[in-house]
């Protein structure tokens, strides 16, 4: 039986790969980012091209909550 990452990087069509990414890197709730940022899904970390084009829809497609503790809004007085 052929890994996932082969068959995905290898035998399908792009556009099968777009549709197989959107379906695994997107999610309706948002995803929370603490201070050492998001993680990413295991899928961009097994395969570099899985990755490169998918990367984009995860940003993209998601929504993020962040989580500040000891926050400042003094050092944004500046902006």
């Amino acid at each position: 039986m052929p890994r996932i990452s082969s068959a995905i990087s290898l035998t399908l069509p792009k556009e099968i790969r777009d549709i197989v990414y959107a379906y695994v890197v997107t999610t309706n709730r948002p995803i929370l980012v603490k201070d050492h940022g998001p993680s990413p899904p295991a899928l961009q970390k097994v395969l570099t091209q899985a990755r490169e084009e998918s990367i984009q829809g995860y940003y993209t497609d998601n929504r993020f909550t962040l989580s500040l503790t000891d926050y400042n809004g003094g050092q944004l007085a500046p902006f």
